[in-house]
């Protein structure tokens, strides 16, 4: 979907839903975070070592609040606790 006709629903929701746990899935070089963060919301970003590791090469994602987890493709089950849900 167009980011523009996205964008309104997310920051919406973040309207109502001010402390949510955002998953962002295959996150790539998204700046979703930087676009929509209100302080409060927590941000899973998921992606491949690669991606994960550019990322942090190119500075994205030096908060706290993002925790960052690695997907396997191949490995469809995630850990709760690498999600930081437990």
């Amino acid at each position: 979907m167009n980011k523009a006709i996205t964008l309104p629903w997310q920051e919406n929701f973040l309207k109502r839903n001010p402390k949510a746990n955002i998953v962002e899935i295959n996150c790539g070089l998204s700046t979703l975070y930087y676009q929509l963060d209100n302080k409060r919301a927590r941000w899973i970003e998921l992606d491949s070592p690669e991606v994960l590791k550019l990322r942090k090469d190119l500075g994205f994602d030096q908060d706290s609040r993002i925790n960052q987890v690695v997907w396997d493709s191949d490995n469809t089950e995630l850990d709760k606790a690498s999600l930081g849900i437990v």
